[in-house]
């Protein structure tokens, strides 16, 4: 396809392509290199059993072919002349398909891969070390290619990071900002990280968390009573410089209270100038169709009949510290 645009268009003609890959999304289907069951290093926040190395083994054989494809698509545009001039970026949408990462907040559910390349433009063979954001693709790109934007300000939540990608003065976010409504199940949090702490809300606690089957049953069954059994807390607080793994929750200890305080100070504050729909109460089920929500709601009421409530109470009720959030809000 780079082939058939540079014989086709003329020389300063741009073109946009988007490729996606399924090769690291599940269901893996099993293909590995045995030996790597054995060398694979595990998460702390997995188990280390059998069925947990054979599925991240799975991970690794499956990243390798997408570190093949990402491979071809650079060399073609090299054939074709097409590097100079392009700006290219692989990224993903989300963390590791496993539980405590992907569908959570926690961090491991929020880091993705981000690699840019244009020769000329962006420093080559540099790591960046800096809260970013999805949000800030958007005007980085623009910033990147030379388009300005009349109203950016009040139009991207984002700010641009192309300066920190040249390797220029770059101011960076003191906090970023994370949210889920609905992944298999109605389950709205928020949170707001910065380099040391991590602060999450979830507005209907009291529930274990539920995530994909095929993320769970992998891990064991340690990893599925921890899910099915652990109600969510109304808050969670880390302090990700003695807790980088986010085990220890901090929000009732009173030696963090003023670091809990300003955090939901802040997150509160970004929840109104985002103008998050929870502002308005309990947000539809885009799907409310879907045949997995469907299971789920089933295996919900399989596990512990009578807890899971189609009809959801008004978000208010569920707010950590009622009616002083209310009044943040």
């Amino acid at each position: 396809m780079f082939e058939r645009h540079s014989q086709q268009t003329s020389d300063d003609s741009p073109f946009f392509l988007t490729l996606t890959t399924q090769a690291v999304h599940r269901p893996f289907g099993g293909g590995h290199n045995p030996g790597l069951v054995d060398q694979v290093s595990l998460p702390p926040y997995l188990p280390d059993l059998p069925a947990v190395r054979e599925d991240v083994a799975c991970l690794h054989h499956y990243i390798a072919q997408a570190d093949e494809q990402l491979g071809q698509i650079w060399t073609a545009l090299d054939e074709t002349g097409l590097t100079q001039e392009t700006l290219f970026i692989f990224t993903t949408d989300h963390g590791a398909a496993f539980g405590r990462a992907k569908a959570t907040l926690y961090d491991p559910g929020l880091q993705i891969s981000f690699l840019a390349r244009w020769p000329g433009v962006i420093s080559p063979h540099s790591q960046i070390n800096a809260l970013l954001s999805n949000v800030d693709f958007t005007p980085t790109i623009l910033d990147l290619v030379g388009i300005s934007h009349p109203q950016a300000e009040t139009t991207f939540h984002g700010q641009s990071f192309a300066a920190l990608l040249r390797h220029e003065r770059y101011h960076q976010h003191r906090a970023i900002y994370a949210e889920h409504t609905y992944g298999v199940m109605y389950y709205p949090a928020r949170a707001i990280r910065t380099e040391r702490y991590k602060y999450i809300v979830h507005f209907r606690p009291n529930q274990p968390l539920i995530l994909e089957p095929h993320i769970i049953t992998r891990c064991g069954e340690q990893m599925v009573n921890q899910y099915y059994s652990s109600p969510l807390p109304g808050e969670e607080l880390y302090d990700l410089q003695e807790d980088p793994h986010e085990f220890y929750n901090l929000a009732n200890n009173l030696h963090y209270g003023q670091v809990r305080r300003d955090l939901r100070s802040q997150l509160f504050t970004y929840f109104r100038q985002s103008k998050d729909p929870l502002l308005d109460g309990p947000v539809p089920n885009p799907s409310a169709d879907h045949t997995p929500a469907r299971t789920f709601e089933r295996l919900w009421r399989r596990t512990d009949d009578g807890l899971y409530e189609i009809d959801l109470p008004p978000i208010w009720q569920n707010l950590p510290d009622q009616t002083a959030t209310e009044k943040m809000l």
